[in-house]
């Protein structure tokens, strides 16, 4: 395997000894110029629909119904004072408001209490649909506004709207010293996009900062320093290229794909780069001698390395959300863009550079002490180190089966978020904003059925009575509602066809030409389980009944997500599952020794489950960014592993260990570091999935790099035994010997 490596290698290293520099200049010049002009087709979905795969048959229908009732995101503004709207002095104004409101430049119109101030007065409403917009003590109200279609697209020109409407609706609050606050799906689109924006240039801003202080600190070479920043820059800027041509979904957890690819890139050339200082005394200085050979050693690892991390990557294609499965797509081409990268501007460039100075001089990176006093710990503590190791996995392994799948979309934002206000504030004097729909029509060997018929009556009172009575649905909505009477309101026997049925279209709870009504539950706060278990429940109840109406499936953006979720989890498991696999075989295929494959399968796998251990006695469950953590990492924490795999096996004493992880042991540490810093920033943000994930893969990181320096070496074979550990190596022992990525 070795000879394979060198002929692999030749082309860089003839490039190293005999290229021009010139040449490659321009044509990594013509790459980096296409990928900028096809990086600036990129588009962020900054809604939380992006995550919807609209290919599915849920997402199909929900849209249906939306199209057809006029379920779009829509904004909702509550206000609320002291004493009862009717009457009242901010009630004379209001008119006033509305029609500035309707005035701005994306509203298509407004309904709710607005609608109270038309034709129709409130004592006019039917009571069972005025009390969705006017709160039982008359003191809270709700004006609904429908946005043109274009306006939510637009996240620019949507914060651009709501700084507008905020200037309207602002001096009117003050003056009647009223409290508002925003909600509905339209808002909380508005705070994702809102989101999006500043993790980006928080994340932006801390990276930056994070380079400047790992590698201003430790790559004391300026010239290297130049080159590892160029590499990630160029690595970067193509996998926006890439992201632009292949228009990528991209959404808020994309925010972490520069962070990824640059570390990614630093962890490849920073492996490179200790390698040649590590040769750089051996060679008496002399530069590039010191790069060949540090080419030549890290050749085998980082290729295994990049294998493994872009199949990693690629198993989240299995989600079924186009932005998680995309950012696998996205990172893993990023991996195979750097391994090419970082070898030709590292050879070429670094070596045209070197070719022009005859020696370097030495500087020590780091005190190497602790990390040398650590290793020497991890030695001669090996039994206690493995049992504590080994107890610790066992409690991890209880605690992570008490996981439980559960979400809440509409808890993702801090409390003092805009949209949480408004949703606090809505849920207290009204219903809420968590909904989910249920289309009644005529079963398909029925003649249309007419609201006004019998049997259609009684089976959607039938369907009524019993929501009501569920302790989770706190309402019910329903063209009943349209046709009871109200204080002051002419019974249903007396009104006019005509006239019910333009109530029930105007507030969207009838379509004529579907011959359909629109059921909304107005549920109490539940998450994404609660919220999939009570679907089985009224699907069960429903199977026991005998109704002359047909139910579409129950529909709803909340429900849409928690269905995702789940499903997502599962993928992401089994993506997970995948993985190790592949490490498993692909170790196998390097090492031909089955004992090493399965130490390769645990120190992958033992740092996941620790982490998620102490997620769950955090209170935490498995919620999407904790799924997207589980498909997600093992492409990030496997290239470490690796390079201790090949690097340190076999052995024959344990001063040889011991000196090869040493030199390992910078490049890990510093890799390991900046990841766990740079995931960290994940908790600066605003929106939970992201700072879950951000969390959880730091925590993943950090307990890897434990594993990778302290525990793995010690459950590495040496050379006498590793043969015995299994059959697969004895016929060819010699050829397993030297199939190790570096000198022994």
């Amino acid at each position: 395997m070795n000879n394979n490596h060198k002929h692999i290698a030749q082309p860089w290293f003839s490039a190293l000894q005999h290229g021009r520099l010139w040449p490659w200049v321009l044509a990594w010049l013509a790459v980096l110029a296409i990928s900028v002009v096809q990086a600036s087709r990129i588009q962020i979905q900054t809604d939380i629909s992006a995550y919807f795969d609209p290919k599915a048959p849920t997402t199909k229908a929900f849209d249906a119904a939306s199209e057809a009732f006029d379920l779009k995101p829509q904004l909702l503004l509550f206000l609320s004072q002291k004493q009862a709207w009717p009457n009242s002095k901010a009630q004379q104004q209001l008119p006033r408001l509305i029609h500035q409101i309707e005035q701005l430049e994306g509203v298509e119109s407004t309904s709710g209490y607005a609608a109270t101030l038309g034709e129709r007065p409130l004592n006019q409403w039917p009571a069972g649909l005025a009390k969705h917009f006017i709160s039982e003590d008359k003191k809270s109200i709700v004006i609904s506004i429908q946005p043109q279609s274009w306006l939510d697209a637009d996240k620019r020109r949507l914060n651009q709207f709501m700084n507008q409407l905020d200037n309207l609706v602002d001096p009117f609050t003050d003056k009647h010293v009223l409290d508002y606050a925003y909600s509905g799906e339209l808002t909380m689109n508005w705070q994702y996009a809102k989101v999006i924006r500043t993790d980006l240039s928080r994340f932006g801003a801390g990276l930056l900062l994070l380079l400047a202080l790992l590698l201003g600190f430790v790559i004391r070479h300026r010239t290297w320093l130049a080159t590892m920043l160029v590499c990630a820059l160029t690595t970067l800027v193509m996998s926006l290229g890439f992201a632009g041509w292949a228009q990528l979904s991209l959404a808020a957890i994309s925010a972490f794909v520069p962070v990824v690819i640059v570390i990614l890139s630093l962890a490849y050339t920073s492996h490179l780069y200790f390698s040649w200082c590590f040769f750089l005394p051996q060679m008496q200085g002399q530069p590039v001698a010191a790069l060949n050979a540090s080419l030549r050693e890290n050749l085998a690892p980082l290729f295994w390395g990049s294998l493994t991390t872009i199949l990693g990557f690629l198993a989240l294609t299995m989600s079924p959300s186009p932005p998680i499965a995309h950012f696998g797509l996205l990172v893993a081409f990023a991996v195979a863009a750097n391994f090419v990268v970082s070898l030709g501007i590292i050879s070429v460039g670094l070596g045209w550079v070197y070719r022009r100075r005859d020696q370097v001089p030495q500087s020590p990176l780091w005190n190497r002490k602790v990390l040398s006093n650590g290793v020497r710990l991890s030695q001669t503590y090996r039994k206690p180190m493995q049992w504590l190791a080994g107890i610790a996995t066992v409690c991890a392994i209880g605690l992570t089966s008490q996981l439980n799948f559960d979400d809440n979309p509409l808890s993702y934002f801090d409390s003092d978020n805009p949209f949480s206000r408004g949703k606090h504030a809505i849920d207290k004097d009204f219903y809420g904003v968590n909904t989910v729909h249920w289309l009644v029509s005529a079963k398909p060997d029925q003649a249309t059925t007419s609201f006004y018929d019998a049997d259609y009556r009684r089976d959607l009172r039938t369907l009524v009575e019993y929501l009501n009575d569920h302790p989770k649905v706190r309402a019910t909505l329903s063209m009943l509602d349209a046709a009871n009477s109200g204080a002051g309101v002419i019974g249903l026997a007396m009104q006019s066809r005509a006239r019910q049925l333009a109530l029930a279209e105007q507030t969207k709870l009838y379509n004529e030409s579907l011959g359909a009504t629109r059921l909304t539950l107005f549920l109490e706060d539940t998450t994404s389980n609660e919220l999939l278990e009570l679907e089985r429940e009224l699907n069960t109840w429903l199977q026991g009944q005998s109704l002359q109406v047909e139910l579409s499936p129950l529909l709803g953006r909340t429900l849409l997500f928690a269905q995702l979720s789940k499903d997502n989890t599962q993928r992401m498991l089994q993506a997970f599952v995948l993985a190790l696999s592949l490490v498993f075989l692909v170790v196998l295929g390097l090492r031909r020794n089955l004992y090493i494959a399965f130490v390769a399968v645990l120190a992958n796998l033992i740092p996941l489950l620790w982490a998620f251990a102490i997620w769950r006695l955090m209170g935490g469950q498995m919620s999407l960014g904790a799924a997207v953590v589980m498909g997600m990492i093992f492409g990030v924490v496997v290239d470490d592993s690796f390079h201790v795999l090949l690097k340190t096996t076999p052995y024959r004493y344990g001063f040889q260990r011991r000196r090869r992880l040493m030199r390992l042991a910078p490049a890990i540490t510093l890799t390991s570091l900046a990841l766990v810093v740079g995931f960290a920033l994940g908790l600066l943000s605003e929106f939970a999935p992201i700072g879950q994930l951000g969390l959880l893969s730091a925590m993943v990181i950090g307990f890897a790099w434990l594993f990778d320096l302290w525990l793995l070496p010690q459950l590495l074979p040496k050379q006498a035994q590793y043969s015995r550990t299994n059959p697969l190596a004895q016929s060819s022992h010699s050829a397993s010997s030297g199939a190790k990525g570096g000198p022994q």
